[in-house]
């Protein structure tokens, strides 16, 4: 029987069409076909048994590929780590509020632009969605008589005027008490320097200011406050303007996890203070690492791990001799072990295989589960 007729009623026995390339690819090199051609009936068993075997194999990779493509960007994991890491970390939180409120920079800028001191919430979400505090210096503020905290400004484009590369055309309407006024025409071009800032519930922002405005001293202050106390950027604004201390979570990770038509990577990353308890990090990576496999890590025996070994020992020896030709059988693979290793030898080929693709999936495809995770947002 030739390749063609013996693929083809080997699709029969399988109740398919064809067989795949990558099957049919892989019973040649593992000398399957040559077996039937050259060794009769009395080999088809194992080559129809071979052929279920890396088909079933193939469909649970293709699943495994699927599942992890949908999670290829990192998770942010930031989980709770238990009430003495939680309080001292907000112990040390207040510690450098109080430090950075007492800067002569800080209470500075509240003198000049806040009136003395940090504002209420509302008046806080108002001044940095105003955009007269987007393009207005302090003093166009106080010629015009408008207080910086407490006013509502907004931009009016001008649709009329076409845009001109990154030039902006547009009006400002900015409102306070009963007072309402309205600028002509102004412009803009960009790129500008960008503010980072969070809200009360934590979500991060960013908008681009003016140079010299309202929000463009903020947004320095801000970086100071970065260089100085190490505050997240977008926290150290929310805290000039509203007293709020910056935060650090001391135990947070990340969850990555990449599909690749080879393997399937995953990696944890945990951020810790030195501080930290270890019992509490040991049970926080637990934690993830069971939300990832969705059970208990069960380890591969040394023995089943020194089982691949022997076959990709074999392959790669094989490959360095003959670049390109087919692989060695599995059959000679386990002869190699069993002289190796007469204590453990095997007697069936299927146990063998067996035990090579269990090692194989979970070396090479471990079925890691999607963790429901908070996406880091873009800064």
């Amino acid at each position: 029987m030739n390749h063609d007729d013996l693929r083809h009623d080997l699709a029969k026995r399988l109740r398919r069409q064809d067989v795949p390339d990558p099957i049919w690819d892989r019973l040649i090199e593992d000398r399957y076909i040559d077996a039937v051609s050259t060794g009769g009936a009395e080999h088809v068993r194992d080559l129809v048994e071979e052929a279920k075997r890396l088909l079933r194999f193939s469909r649970e990779q293709a699943a495994w590929q699927r599942r992890q493509q949908s999670s290829e960007k990192p998770g942010y994991v930031a989980p709770d780590p238990g009430e003495y890491v939680t309080r001292r970390a907000l112990a040390r939180d207040d510690a450098l509020a109080l430090k950075a409120a007492r800067a002569k920079e800080v209470q500075a800028f509240r003198d000049r632009f806040l009136g003395g001191g940090p504002i209420s919430v509302p008046l806080a979400r108002r001044l940095l969605a105003s955009a007269a505090a987007r393009n207005w210096p302090a003093s166009d503020f106080k010629r015009l008589g408008i207080p910086i905290v407490g006013h509502r400004g907004v931009e009016i484009p001008l649709r009329e005027q076409p845009e001109q590369g990154d030039v902006r055309s547009f009006t400002l309407k900015v409102s306070w008490d009963d007072e309402v006024f309205e600028t002509p025409p102004l412009s803009q071009s960009g790129p500008l320097p960008v503010l980072h800032f969070v809200d009360e519930h934590g979500e991060v922002f960013q908008k681009e200011v003016w140079p010299r405005s309202v929000l463009d001293r903020l947004r320095e202050i801000s970086t100071w406050l970065v260089r100085a106390f190490g505050f997240d950027a977008a926290q150290a604004t929310w805290f000039v303007l509203t007293d709020t201390p910056p935060h650090r979570a001391p135990l947070e990770g990340t969850i990555a996890i990449r599909g690749f038509s080879s393997h399937t990577d995953g990696r944890v990353t945990l951020e810790i203070d030195p501080w930290v308890p270890a019992d509490v990090v040991l049970q926080t990576y637990r934690d993830m690492q069971r939300d990832l496999l969705g059970r208990e890590n069960r380890p591969l025996s040394l023995r089943n791990l020194a089982v691949y070994r022997t076959v990709l020992a074999d392959a790669r020896e094989a490959e360095r001799v003959n670049p390109g030709r087919p692989l060695p059988d599995p059959g000679r693979s386990m002869a190699r072990w069993n002289r190796e290793h007469p204590e453990e030898a095997y007697k069936q080929l299927w146990q063998f295989t067996r035990d090579v693709d269990r090692a194989e999936r979970a070396v090479l495809f471990p079925d890691y589960r999607p963790v429901d995770a908070n996406e880091e947002e873009d800064e």
